[in-house]
């Protein structure tokens, strides 16, 4: 019987980033059981993925990306432009290059953001003979969360263009209830499979050093806007004015121009609480370091807006951290009874969800047991039998 062959399309294959991080979970599981070719519109990959005799493939050659770069540094669609002299070679080109993809026996996209490769599902799905085509979604941050002008314009076509994917896929993948419930708003999916993010076994070990002095308070994600760390950063000053210190550390990318700004933004607001020399912006780190804050931290803050899941609330709870959520988005159904939730436009709820941690032992403990029972829901075997199923075809 000869090997499955699944054709992987991705933005990004890279540890440090939530989708790329699942997308080697899913050529972990995946590996034996098929052969596997990815497609990037850039070299944009793992150094894991680097060394294994893979063919890599990009969409690099095709003029589409000039037309992608000069949109998003205008901050705007050129809609007129872009049907009369850039969709009919986009047609042409995504139809030739859809027939190259009928050996595959799967089509497999992540889209948590637009890239060219959306277009290759729309015309793969008029061709006889087809692969099964998947749709894996991650999730759109909303414009209205976002400042920066390119950012703000993709996120409008990453919503106007999905509906593309959703038409052709014969099946969705989502991380929650709140992603499936986002994906309806734009079309009706043939299928949609909830497949949470794993999270591997860890040893918790009652022995981690949670005696740091002060304590630390820890954020960990991208320094965006819709992350809402202006609330934290208030809570902060919040329990300084009450005499009650933490550290907060704020592990998380902020590289890209659009998320220099917002860290910018955000030191002048700590400047202006007078709590600059309590806050570190850590930027990324190695995963090493990443397990170290987690074991040695008071708590984990999620301030969130909007997220399609919470990668970072779950490998908090595997180490016996507890977890302080906003109740938007996906987070509530992502922690369930295993952390505290608060409105997110609410610092002093924040603050009073700390000082109740701070004051009872007993909650502190509790939460610790409730987060390690929790990611059994979200156990790495879980997630393997999942994905098996699905090349399978069991749905």
């Amino acid at each position: 019987m000869s090997r499955m062959r699944i054709a992987f399309i991705a933005n990004t294959i890279i540890e440090t980033d939530a989708i790329g991080k699942y997308s080697l979970y899913i050529f972990k599981v995946l590996k034996k059981e098929a052969d596997f070719e990815i497609f990037l519109e850039k070299d944009n990959r793992s150094q894991t993925l680097k060394d294994r005799s893979h063919n890599w493939f990009f969409f690099r050659g095709c003029p589409l990306l000039l037309w992608y770069f000069i949109e998003w540094k205008l901050g705007r669609r050129l809609a007129s432009i872009e049907r009369i002299f850039v969709e009919p070679f986009r047609r042409r080109y995504f139809k030739k290059l859809a027939k190259k993809f009928l050996a595959y026996d799967y089509v497999w996209l992540e889209f948590g953001l637009y890239f060219n490769g959306i277009y290759l599902l729309a015309e793969l799905s008029k061709l006889k003979n087809r692969p099964k085509i998947i749709f894996d979604y991650h999730g759109i941050t909303p414009p209205d969360y976002i400042d920066a002008r390119g950012k703000k314009m993709i996120a409008r076509r990453s919503q106007q263009e999905i509906k593309l994917a959703l038409d052709a896929a014969d099946l969705c993948l989502v991380r929650s209830d709140f992603m499936a419930a986002e994906l309806a708003t734009f079309s009706r999916p043939k299928k949609i499979i909830k497949l949470p993010l794993p999270i591997e076994k860890i040893e918790f070990s009652q022995e981690f050093n949670r005696k740091s002095n002060p304590p630390i308070l820890l954020f960990v994600g991208r320094v965006a806007r819709h992350k809402n760390l202006e609330i934290l950063l208030t809570a902060v000053s919040l329990l300084k004015q009450e005499k009650v210190n933490f550290k907060l550390e704020i592990i998380g990318s902020f590289s890209r121009s659009s998320l220099a700004e917002e860290r910018n933004r955000l030191e002048l607001i700590c400047r202006n609480l007078e709590i600059n020399q309590q806050v570190k912006f850590r930027g990324e780190v190695s995963q090493k370091e990443l397990k170290k804050f987690y074991q040695s931290s008071f708590a984990l803050v999620i301030p969130s807006l909007h997220e399609g899941f919470a990668w970072p609330a779950i490998e908090a709870m595997g180490y016996g951290l507890p977890v302080i959520a906003s109740s938007a988005g996906a987070l509530p159904e992502t922690i369930g009874q295993a952390g505290l939730l608060f409105n997110p436009r609410d610092p002093k709820e924040l603050k009073d969800k700390i000082m109740s941690l701070v004051n009872n032992k007993k909650l502190y403990q509790d939460l610790q047991i409730k987060g390690l029972k929790r990611i059994e829901e979200f156990s790495y075997v879980r997630f393997r039998d999942s994905l098996l199923n699905i090349i399978d075809n069991k749905w």
